[in-house]
């Protein structure tokens, strides 16, 4: 079961995101073509990555107990 929650999380979000959470470049300067205010972008990217973290910890917290 190892991996479940983030190859989930990855699933959902790898086109936007890398496989450490953080938002691709290029999805950030798509998003500030399309008229996406820097801080919306931010904002959005910042949520996701705590996301990701959770499902990570989550993750970890899981495989580490015997």
């Amino acid at each position: 079961m190892s991996g479940t929650r983030i190859k989930r999380w990855l699933n959902m979000h790898g086109k936007e995101f890398n496989a450490d959470g953080i938002l691709k470049d290029e999805v950030r300067q798509q998003k500030l073509a399309k008229g996406a205010h820097p801080e919306a972008i931010d904002d959005y990217a910042r949520r996701l990555k705590i996301k990701y973290d959770q499902q990570y910890l989550c993750q970890i917290t899981r495989v580490q107990r015997p």
